[in-house]
């Protein structure tokens, strides 16, 4: 599934999310006026089972940015190819929770 980003509130994309049965999610860092961190919060309320299989990406936000350390494996700078795109899906979906 692919979600536009016209979402006004990052409460409404992550029920769009959780509702839309996936199993992962590659959610971008920026969001407009929000930022995938404030989506991810609002899918642990929601499905904590889902924000476990949450990977982050952007191509452009450096390591040290506001919530980014946290992330560790959960996290992915976009360029590097759907093969290596892929393969940290697969990770993060055979990975414990």
């Amino acid at each position: 599934h692919v979600l536009p980003n016209a979402h006004p509130h990052p409460e409404q994309l992550a029920r769009e999310l959780v509702a839309a049965g996936v199993d992962a999610i590659v959610l971008d860092y920026h969001l407009g006026p929000y930022t995938g961190i404030d989506v991810h919060r609002e899918i642990s309320t929601l499905s904590p089972e889902l924000a476990d299989r949450v990977l982050f990406s952007s191509g452009d936000l450096p390591p040290d940015s506001p919530g980014v350390p946290d992330l560790g494996a959960r996290w992915v700078a976009k360029g590097g190819g759907w093969a290596a795109l892929r393969a940290r899906i697969l990770t993060l979906l055979n990975s414990p929770s």
